[in-house]
């Protein structure tokens, strides 16, 4: 039977750190199902899921902490099982740039859960004072107005003072 565990490590970014993270896992006999990285400032953070026989995964939750002592990281574990396939039946995707300010990742992502729909990704960035930010939500009712919802998304970029936005609903 496969088990599932789920590793965030952040630690400071250097040559062959993941190599060394990925290496560790790898030889404690798990499998790499799904995996994040990202750079922030000078920290590097990585997610991934894990797959293995209970043996394998219980080996990991017990090496990993003198592991991620001695390459000086930060690391949280967690069982889960594996992830389930929901069928949604329409997709939307948000660009957004806007200027910089308190709440506004609040207010968009406020705006994807007042009007039902699931998020599955958000990626942010500033640039010169400008927010980038780019997200993902599926839709789970069938008979969503795209033109009302995208009339309400319009409103929420001009109250925000948007310099550009687009929203799309995408059938699966």
């Amino acid at each position: 039977m496969e088990h599932h565990l789920v590793i965030t490590a952040v630690g400071r970014d250097r040559p062959d750190i993941v190599n060394q993270l990925t290496r560790h896992v790898s030889d404690c006999d798990c499998n790499i199902v799904d995996s994040r990285l990202a750079l922030y400032g000078s920290e590097f953070t990585l997610i991934m899921l894990l797959s293995g026989h209970w043996n394998a995964i219980t080996r990991v939750e017990t090496t990993l902490p003198l592991k991620s002592q001695e390459l000086e990281l930060v690391t949280v574990m967690k069982r889960t099982s594996e992830h389930e396939q929901r069928h949604y039946p329409a997709r939307a995707t948000l660009k957004i740039r806007v200027p910089d300010g308190a709440g506004i990742i609040r207010q968009f992502t406020q705006f994807i859960s007042d009007h039902g729909l699931a998020l599955a990704s958000l990626r942010s960035q500033l640039d010169y004072q400008i927010l980038e930010l780019e997200m993902t939500a599926y839709v789970s009712d069938e008979q969503v107005d795209e033109a009302d919802l995208n009339d309400k998304f319009q409103q929420l970029c001009e109250k925000l003072k948007t310099e550009s936005a687009e929203f799309h609903i995408h059938p699966q």
